[in-house]
Parts: structure tokens; C-alpha cells; sequence
């Protein structure tokens, strides 16, 4: 479809790596690419990680880690919060343990469903504005991973649970055998990268905004997933 086009022009914030985006829609390497920094200021951005094991045969032995960091991080700074959980197997998980701690007595916690209708939606993400201290579970990669804007007060901060590992499905696995030494990334770093790219796009919105965000996974920590993030990020 590009190719029938005399000049097609690309814009995002979260085009990171800029050469996995240009392999995936067909580019090459005499493609135009520009990278411009961020118009918000660093400093309204804090980046914390957490390196516990999020690996799926971890996930169980993990979780009250988890819960006990999310329940520090949030208590920190009172404020609405969302937690962006790998799956919607682990959100519940999460939910069920996490409603028995008298450490977020003073939030109020929602959980998204995981079929809403845009009325459902519409009524979802209007608790942000009603609520001071929310703390609200949802799926990373979701619908409200993305696409939606709470800026100010609405939402101060994410907590992101895993890298965003897409599900091995067949799609998949006909890029990364197509892609070879390259694959891998392709068809699984790179996508889970984006997701929490977007999932922490969510903290800051306009130029006013501050707001924190904790990564929590081992991985964020090693020179792979590290060299990964955006610059504009303080780890």
C-alpha cells in the first residue's frame, strides 16, 4: 500500500526503535527518519524500577512482592493510580490479594472488566476525575493502556508489571521465523516495549503534568531492555 503512495509520512511518540518500525511497515534504509526530543521537561517524569521477577512460572511466588511495591510506591505520594497488570490472569490474582491489605485502606480500587462497551468505558474513566485517591487495575495493552488522556491531577502516576510480552500466537511466530536473527525482538520485544511505552505515556499529558511511574520486572535492569527505554526516562 505504501509503494502505490508518492510520499507517506509517519508520526508517533513511541516509534522507538525507529528501524524495527521501518522494517515492520516495509521501509528501508533509504527511508527519511527523524527523532525529535521530548517537549515535556524531564525533571516532571520519575522513573522507578523494581527488578522482581515477572517471568510467567515466576509470577505466583512473586506476586506478594509485587503487592508489597505497588502498596509502597502509591503510599509515597497520595494520588490516582493505574496498574498495568501482563495479563488478565495476573490482574485478578492481583486484585484478589491486594483488597486484604490495610496498607491502601485510604484508596479506592477499581478493576477494569474485561469486555466494556463505551458507556461502560465512558463511566470507567470518569472516576478519575471524581476521585482523589484511586487505585485502578488494568491490562497492559488494554484499552486504556492507550488512547486516553487524564492529564493533572486526574492521574499521577502508572505502576507497569512485566515488559508487555505479546501472547505466542501464530501471527507471531511467522515474524520472528521471517525476521531470523532479528526475530525474536521483532516479534516480541520490540511490541511489549511499546505497550509500556504507551501505558506510561498516560502520566504526563499536557507540559503542566508531573507524575511517577514504577517498572517492575528484572529485566528492565539489564543493558537489553535498559537501552530500550526513552532517554527522557531516569531508571
Amino acid at each position: 500500500c505504501l509503494k502505490k503512495n508518492y510520499s507517506t509520512i509517519l508520526f508517533s511518540a513511541t516509534l522507538s526503535p525507529i528501524k524495527y518500525y521501518i522494517d515492520m511497515l516495509g521501509g528501508n534504509d533509504k527511508n527519511y527518519r527523524l527523532k525529535l526530543p521530548s517537549p515535556f521537561k524531564k525533571e516532571n517524569l520519575e522513573v522507578f524500577v523494581s527488578p522482581i521477577n515477572i517471568r510467567y512460572k515466576y509470577r505466583t511466588k512473586t506476586l506478594p512482592y509485587v503487592i508489597e511495591k505497588i502498596c509502597s510506591f502509591v503510599n509515597e505520594q497520595k494520588g490516582n493510580y493505574i496498574v498495568f497488570s501482563p495479563s488478565y490472569v495476573y490482574m485478578e490474582s492481583l486484585w484478589e490479594q491486594i483488597k486484604s491489605y490495610d496498607d491502601i485502606n485510604e484508596f479506592k480500587l477499581v478493576k477494569q472488566e474485561a469486555s466494556m462497551n463505551e458507556n461502560e468505558k465512558s463511566e470507567f474513566l470518569k472516576q478519575f476525575s471524581e476521585n482523589n485517591n484511586l487505585l485502578v487495575f488494568c491490562v497492559l495493552g488494554g484499552m486504556f493502556s492507550e488512547g486516553i488522556d487524564l492529564p493533572g491531577e486526574q492521574l499521577i502516576g502508572s505502576v507497569i508489571i512485566g515488559v508487555g510480552y505479546p501472547k505466542i500466537a501464530m501471527e507471531n511466530e511467522i515474524s520472528r521465523e521471517f525476521f531470523k536473527e532479528s526475530g525474536y525482538d521483532y516479534a516480541y520485544v520490540y511490541p511489549g516495549i511499546n505497550k509500556v511505552q504507551q501505558a506510561a505515556g498516560r502520566v504526563i499529558r499536557t507540559e503542566e503534568d508531573k507524575g511517577r511511574v514504577l517498572l517492575i520486572d528484572d529485566r528492565y535492569i539489564s543493558a537489553q531492555y535498559s537501552s530500550l527505554l526513552p532517554l527522557e526516562w531516569y531508571p
